[in-house]
Formats: C-alpha cells, sequence, structure tokens
C-alpha cells in the first residue's frame, strides 16, 4: 500500500510534460504545485528562500582553531581493505550553501560561516593529524570544497597535500564542479597520489534544480569529470531518492545516473539521503512529507 504522505509527492520531474513546471511555491509550505511553464523562475526563488531561512538556525559560534571531527574507517585502494583517517576541517562553509545550499544538505552548521585564517587552518589539520596513524589513504573534507580558494587558500590546498604526500598512498578532497581546473590539479598531482570526490547526486537537471537546489547542473559535472580524470582520480556521490521522488522513482534515478557518472569515474559512492538538521529535508520529514529510502531500495541500486 502507498505510503499516505508519500502519495501527495508530485511525480519525478523527468516524467513531466515539457510545458510542465513549478506553478507555485510557499514558502511556508512544502507542497509543490506543478502547471506552468513561465513560474519555474519564481518557484525557484521561493525554493532557495525557505533552505535559506532554515539556515538561519545553525548560527552557532565556533573556535577557528577546533577541527569538526576525525576518524578512522575502512574504504579500498587497489582492491584492498585498508584503513583510511578521515579529517573535517573547520572552514568558512561551502560556497553554495552560503548563497543557498542543497535541499539535504546540513553540514554547513559545523562551519565558521567567515574566514578562517591559513594559521588556524593549519593548527586544525596538525592537531588532527596528531591522531594519523599511518593509515594507507586519508580523507580532507571542509563540508565545502577543499579547492575553493576562499574556503582554504591555495597555498594551504598545496602544504596540506605535500605533508600528506610522504605520509600516505592516496588523499581525498572534496570540491564542487566550478573549482576545478586543470593547473590547480596538475599543481596537486605532483604532491601527492589525489582522488577528488564530486557530488552530483543526479544526472537529471530537473532533480538537480528542483529538488536538491544544487546550484549545477549536468554539463558542470561532466566539464569537471573530463579534466580530473585525465590527471587523477575522480570519486562521484549519488543521492538515493531526492525529495519529492516516490521509492520506485527515486531507484531509477539513482541507476540513471550510475550509469553516466560511471564513464568518469573510478569510485561510485551511493548516499541514501538521511535527515540532517536545519534542511528543507528535515523541515519536510517533520511534516510527515518525506521518508528515507528503504534499505531493499539501496540493495537494488547496488
Amino acid at each position: 500500500m502507498k505510503n499516505q504522505s508519500e502519495s501527495r509527492i508530485p511525480p519525478i520531474f523527468h516524467e513531466m510534460k515539457n510545458r510542465s513546471e513549478f506553478h507555485d511555491v510557499d514558502a511556508n509550505s512544502s507542497h509543490f504545485l506543478f502547471h506552468s511553464q513561465n513560474m519555474g523562475s519564481y518557484a525557484i526563488k521561493k525554493f532557495e528562500e525557505k533552505i535559506r531561512n532554515l539556515r538561519e538556525y545553525s548560527k552557532e559560534k565556533y573556535n577557528p582553531k577546533s577541527y569538526v571531527s576525525c576518524w578512522s574507517e575502512k574504504d579500498v585502494i587497489d582492491n584492498e581493505i585498508v584503513d583510511a583517517f578521515v579529517i573535517i576541517l573547520r572552514t568558512k562553509g561551502c560556497a553554495w550553501a552560503l548563497k543557498s545550499g542543497c535541499s539535504m544538505c546540513g553540514y554547513i552548521n559545523d562551519a565558521m560561516l567567515e574566514n578562517v585564517s591559513d594559521e588556524d587552518l593549519f593548527f586544525q589539520f596538525s592537531e588532527a593529524m596528531k591522531k594519523f596513524n599511518d593509515q594507507k589513504i586519508v580523507k580532507i573534507f571542509t563540508s565545502g570544497s577543499f579547492l575553493d580558494k576562499n574556503e582554504v587558500s591555495e597555498v594551504m590546498q598545496e602544504k596540506i597535500c605535500e605533508i600528506l604526500g610522504k605520509k600516505t598512498r592516496k588523499v581525498i578532497v572534496e570540491s564542487r564542479p566550478e573549482f576545478v581546473n586543470k593547473e590547480k590539479l596538475k599543481k596537486l598531482k605532483k604532491l601527492c597520489a589525489l582522488e577528488i570526490a564530486v557530488g552530483l547526486e543526479s544526472a537529471n537537471d530537473r532533480v538537480l534544480e528542483y529538488s536538491i537546489n544544487k546550484g549545477f547542473a549536468l554539463k558542470d559535472y561532466l566539464r569537471a569529470a573530463e579534466i580530473i580524470k585525465d590527471i587523477c582520480s575522480l570519486k562521484t556521490y549519488i543521492l538515493l531518492k531526492p525529495p519529492f521522488l516516490t521509492e520506485k522513482e527515486g531507484i531509477k534515478d539513482a541507476i540513471n545516473t550510475v550509469k553516466i557518472a560511471g564513464e568518469y569515474s573510478s569510485t561510485i559512492s551511493l548516499n541514501p539521503v538521511n535527515i540532517q538538521k536545519n534542511t528543507f529535508v528535515e523541515f519536510l520529514w517533520k511534516r510527515n512529507e518525506y521518508r528515507t529510502p528503504w534499505l531493499w531500495s539501496v540493495a537494488e541500486v547496488l
């Protein structure tokens, strides 16, 4: 039997008629209506406004010398299961989240929301590295884009990669497509064995825009992917069941995205949507208008 709240969710965007777009979005409502081809820009404006308003609850004050977290986990390198060391640095925050943000992402909750000096950022890194125990992989996450010089300066990008290049076999950092360029990657690749992780989430532009509010289109990912795969390796994050997609549609969208991203990626990371604080997805979930994907859906995509 179809979930009652799910029955009110609009059909997947790529199955909509070509002339159909959002008609209206009330900033105080999660109900999106699809009627007029002329109202799409208004809908997106309201969608972004709602996401920004929810962000207001996340403005906590942090010490710029304190990193968010670090831990050890398992990963794979050259078909071998190895230990990986994960460091989450506290930076200014994702440039897109500061402007608008993705519907499901709450990582901005951990950000400073203001510039962090190179000195403070390196202090965070050095403190976290005290817990490093010769893991074969080191992942440096910022809850944003490591390659964004306004978040992590180019001096710090190179300094961190140079240090890690002497300590571990592989370094993984995350970035949005707009911060990827050949010159930067070639420079960093000389310092360490580098992998760039990019959150594509969906290969469907309507889902990217109207469901996730990703802030870029498939063509932007493809441009970055072409650059990355020629210089280092690419990991692509794919989202399972973004808001407004039914279970079946979420599975279908994820599988289609894997097929496209797989042409460029050495690693695919499937990420079932989870409920994160102060996000649009949390807003829907609290109103019983969103349910996270089933375990069986994850198994089917895999």
